[in-house]
């Protein structure tokens, strides 16, 4: 019985990673973070996703592209980089800097 429990719990948690990367499952975290990192970018005009890495464990990272609307920089182009945590759902976005 012992046995049959353990091949049991193996074989669900086998289905579960499986499903979890699943085409549909990394097209949903993409849509899910596109989303929320746009939401934080709304001082830019024109804001899009120009780059897209899954490739760490609680997070995703992506470069935001855009112009400011606003202040001394409007009409100035912007590029942000957008950290999403993939537990909580929420984007953190600050702007990328080039080193000199």
């Amino acid at each position: 019985m012992t046995f049959f429990r353990l091949g049991l719990a193996i074989g669900l948690l086998a289905a579960t990673q499986a499903h979890a990367s699943s085409p549909d499952a990394w097209a949903d975290l993409r849509r899910r973070s596109d989303s929320a990192c746009l939401a934080q970018a709304r001082d830019l005009r024109q804001a899009r996703v120009v780059a897209y890495s899954p490739d760490f464990r609680d997070h995703t990272v992506s470069s935001v592209q855009g112009a400011y609307r606003h202040g001394a920089m409007r009409g100035q182009q912007a590029r942000l980089t957008c950290l999403f945590d993939k537990r909580t759902a929420r984007a953190e976005i600050g702007e990328l800097s080039p080193r000199r």
